[in-house]
């Protein structure tokens, strides 16, 4: 199971996220996507969304492919919510 964690300001998470980022687990991740959530990744079109890589914005999560898909998204989430 991966952790989520605040990080400046959003909710970002990963497995292998880098430990001076993560603090404490805040929920058990599910092996699979919710019935409401983006199924392919904003960054990589094409490419499949999975529910250990997400950032959340404006009280919505926004799914990715993977982990530099999720350092790329947490940098400007804004953005990437337009896209989903």
């Amino acid at each position: 199971t991966g952790i989520s964690t605040p990080y400046g300001g959003m909710l970002v998470h990963g497995r292998g996220f880098p430990a001076g980022i993560i603090r404490e687990a805040e929920e058990i991740i599910p092996d699979e996507l919710p019935d409401y959530a983006n199924r392919e990744g904003p960054v990589m079109p094409g490419e499949k969304a999975v529910p250990e890589f997400f950032v959340e914005y404006a009280g919505k999560r926004i799914y990715l492919c993977c982990k530099p898909c999720l350092r790329i998204a947490g940098e400007n989430p804004g953005k990437w919510n337009e896209k989903v």
